[in-house]
């Protein structure tokens, strides 16, 4: 009897546990299941997330980003497309940083390294004013305006990058220009759903 019950024990225990998953349960503390939290401030999956990232042509880095931010869990359409503008304007700093960084380093790359970096320094310092306005606009409702402004910073960075193949810098880069532009790509496209959505 004891063997039996022993052998049927695994085989009952997770028909329990299926129903309780089944019932919203998860976890399980002390043996006790606990009850999961839903459709509350504390629900880890802000459905709005998949909502803003559903035009986007990076759609899966587009919600990475996004679920990065602690803040997104309870965040609504306008405050997930600010979180967008400024973690991307925070990258354009940083790489405009690392750019006149390199610039300002003593020994030459050479001429053509050189003078791709200057043309690179211009085009970062233009897209940071880019960015700026991008941000002015959009706390001004202006949302094509912030469609320019992006707009034009993607061309600056997409310039940059072809002054970098002119001097057969590519390389000295990395992949900086790739991660703006598809920082910038994705925030339009956040960006673009608020500005359709119905007040």
């Amino acid at each position: 009897m004891d063997r039996v019950f022993l052998m049927l024990l695994p085989l009952m225990l997770g028909v329990i546990l299926q129903q309780n998953v089944a019932m919203g349960y998860i976890h399980i503390r002390g043996g006790v299941p606990i009850k999961m939290q839903v459709n509350n401030k504390f629900e880890p999956n802000n459905p709005l997330i998949e909502k803003a990232c559903a035009n986007a042509k990076h759609k899966e880095s587009c919600i990475l980003t996004l679920k990065s931010f602690p803040e997104s869990k309870t965040a609504d359409m306008k405050k997930l497309a600010f979180l967008f503008l400024n973690t991307t304007k925070s990258l354009g700093l940083e790489i405009a940083t690392w750019v006149g960084d390199k610039l300002e380093d003593q020994e030459s790359m050479g001429p053509g390294i050189d003078q791709a970096l200057t043309d690179c320094n211009d085009q970062y310092t233009d897209a940071m004013a880019q960015l700026e306005d991008s941000l002015v606009a959009f706390f001004s409702n202006s949302y094509k305006d912030v469609n320019t402004w992006m707009t034009t910073a993607i061309k600056n960075a997409e310039s940059c990058e072809e002054s970098l193949k002119k001097g057969n810098a590519v390389d000295v880069m990395g992949n900086r220009n790739k991660m703006f532009v598809q920082h910038c790509s994705n925030a339009l496209a956040v960006v673009n759903v608020l500005a359709q959505t119905k007040p």
